[in-house]
């Protein structure tokens, strides 16, 4: 995770250096990336990089740290849109994620994440953002449809991992160039068996 020096940063000038990782990721391949292209783009010197991050792995993750809270909060606004209905809010959520991947951008930003190099610090990352979800889990059962079929933030939990498994698997699907009407298939027959089974 970025250290203190990064998250005491004003906001614009956190963003800067966000956009800066984000645009580096969808004009190079991970690889070949060096810690020089992202304090460049930044224009900030190497060293001020490094009292920022560890590495460019680090840089990276708190990217992706950064867009899974945008991914939280409008996974609220959906689902407060759909007046509760959870597999609607999911539903409107993947037609997004697919709009989003037909910008050839973002499919190159997208592939970087699959090819880190490091996918163990990754992995690392997505576990401790795992143990900290219990707090969104709680308002998904107090505001969805959910609360009608689940007892508690475990079971929510459990669907929840199934819709992101789901929506992982038709992610990887598309990265590597498969027809989007399969990708569709795939993704509404297995949330209809989500569903069902709840």
């Amino acid at each position: 995770m970025a250290y203190e020096k990064f998250t005491q940063l004003k906001p614009k000038k956190k963003q800067i250096v966000l956009d800066s990782i984000k645009n580096v990721l969808e004009k190079k391949k991970f690889s070949d990336i060096k810690v020089t292209d992202l304090s460049d783009e930044a224009e900030i010197s190497r060293a001020t990089f490094y009292t920022y991050f560890i590495d460019k792995n680090d840089a990276v993750i708190t990217l992706l740290e950064y867009y899974l809270e945008l991914l939280i909060k409008r996974f609220v606004s959906l689902l407060e849109k759909n007046k509760g209905m959870f597999f609607k809010a999911v539903d409107e959520g993947y037609n997004e994620l697919i709009n989003f991947l037909n910008n050839e951008k973002a499919m190159s930003f997208i592939e970087n994440i699959y090819y880190m190099s490091d996918y163990t610090v990754l992995r690392a990352q997505l576990k401790e953002w795992y143990n900290r979800f219990d707090e969104f889990y709680q308002w998904i059962l107090k505001n969805s449809d959910l609360k009608d079929k689940l007892k508690n933030i475990k079971e929510v939990r459990f669907v929840v991992e199934m819709v992101l498994s789901v929506y992982s698997g038709c992610l990887a699907k598309i990265v590597l160039g498969e027809e989007k009407k399969s990708v569709d298939y795939s993704f509404k027959y297995k949330i209809k068996l989500i569903e069902k089974g709840i």
